[in-house]
């Protein structure tokens, strides 16, 4: 549309180049978004999630991701509902009952809190499962246990208490000047 416009004095020119110049930076930024979205898409896939799949949720789970880390540190949805603001709380005066949402939570995340929960804990379940199969390392047919008799994979004798306050390591170093200024003073 822009290159149908031809411009007959100075000022429509400088216009018309303004505006090419605008156009240019909208299409670079535009270019900087969808290549974004995609690395964004990809952190996500990556991560072995399927929030993507929830209508609405798109790239902006990579966000949801980083926001809510492990889901397992709610014991709910009700919880989980609580800390992204979405829970009704009672705001009820005389015989008027109300509920209102609440004012403390993270307001990024909004009405498909309880979708989004249902969502993370399958990911959660499902790679806990993937983790098990594989074994620790990621490796399958690895153990924990120790196959030599009698010792125990995760004690170090760092790890083994010790009696008593802990030596004095440090000494005391005085140099020759720290020296003769003691002797003068």
């Amino acid at each position: 549309m822009l290159a149908t416009v031809r411009p007959r004095d100075i000022a429509g020119k400088t216009r018309r180049r303004i505006a090419a110049e605008e156009l240019a930076e909208l299409v670079a930024v535009e270019a900087k978004i969808k290549k974004s979205t995609a690395e964004l898409k990809a952190i996500v896939l990556e991560r072995g999630s399927h929030l993507m799949d929830l209508r609405g949720v798109g790239p902006v789970a990579a966000r949801v991701l980083a926001d809510v880390g492990d889901v397992t540190r709610f014991a709910d949805r009700n919880r989980f509902a609580s800390w992204t603001g979405t829970a009704p709380l009672d705001a009820s005066s005389g015989e008027h009952s109300r509920h209102r949402l609440s004012l403390a939570g993270n307001r990024r995340m909004r009405r498909i809190s309880d979708a989004i929960f249902r969502q993370l804990v399958a990911d959660a379940a499902a790679s806990r499962s993937k983790a098990v199969e594989a074994g620790p390392g990621g490796h399958r047919g690895a153990s924990l246990q120790s196959s030599a008799a009698g010792s125990h994979p995760h004690t170090d004798t760092s790890d083994q208490p010790r009696l008593g306050p802990a030596a004095l390591t440090l000494r005391r170093t005085v140099t020759p000047l720290k020296r003769h200024l003691e002797r003068t003073s």
